[in-house]
């Protein structure tokens, strides 16, 4: 972060209430990532543009995207406290009017026995597993996907909503504007017990769809007749 802003340099660290142990960041070339190794892990108390006061540890820097992150709450602290939940704070650095550094972050390990940049910063920065995000993202999808495969197309409102209500408690899916429940029971418009049959012949399923059915056309009636006798706020009033 520049001088303009506040910078969490050890220079500005002094004049701004905070101090660095005497460290100096590496005087480093351009693109190398040592130089920004000291900044981990810097608590600092930052204000927006906005007035808002943000407090927290410095997680990462990103030159190139030209943000900061931090995290925040009871459990940023040093020594990072393992599987601890935190808050996470993303600002973009013009976002920010000032900065001032509360306290250094952890010196950097020596250089002959460093592992490389960022090993020595808290909380401690681990490689990502990219499988595990995969698999995440693929989760993701088909949990979406299921979704979306519950929402019937050019359906009646009442025809989706007991839609919904069977499937909690049984598998369903669309075929057309006919429910197709426990893949052997078919349920037309508009959705009542007598347009419910299994062409499969399968008699248990069917008497158990249409008790559900009828259980559940029950629950939905008082709710419907609700909403549809609910007069219209004044100004809202349709015709004449």
């Amino acid at each position: 972060m520049d001088g303009r802003r506040g910078s969490t340099g050890p220079s500005n660290a002094s004049s701004r209430g905070g101090s660095n142990s005497g460290y100096q960041s590496p005087s480093s070339g351009p693109g190398n990532l040592a130089s920004l190794d000291w900044v981990i892990g810097t608590r600092v108390k930052v204000t927006t543009v906005l007035d808002d006061t943000i407090e927290g540890l410095i997680f990462s820097y990103d030159t190139i995207a030209n943000c900061v992150t931090l995290l925040t709450g009871p459990n940023a602290v040093i020594p990072y406290p393992k599987n601890a939940p935190v808050n996470v704070r993303i600002l973009k650095i013009p976002f920010l009017k000032d900065v001032v550094v509360l306290a250094p972050s952890k010196p950097p390990q020596n250089s002959s026995t460093s592992k490389g940049p960022f090993s020595a910063a808290e909380p401690q920065i681990r490689p990502i597993n990219l499988q595990a995000m995969r698999n995440r993202e693929q989760a993701a999808l088909k949990l979406e996907y299921e979704k979306m495969l519950g929402h019937g197309v050019g359906v009646s409102e009442e025809g989706q909503a007991i839609y919904t209500a069977l499937s909690k408690t049984m598998p369903c899916r669309w075929q057309g504007k006919h429910i197709i429940v426990l893949d052997t029971v078919i349920i037309q418009e508009p959705y009542t017990v007598e347009k419910c049959s299994s062409p499969q012949g399968n008699e248990n399923a069917l008497a158990r769809v249409k008790k559900v059915l009828e259980g559940e056309r029950k629950r939905l009636n008082p709710v419907q007749r609700s909403n549809a006798s609910t007069p219209n706020p004044p100004g809202d009033r349709k015709g004449g």
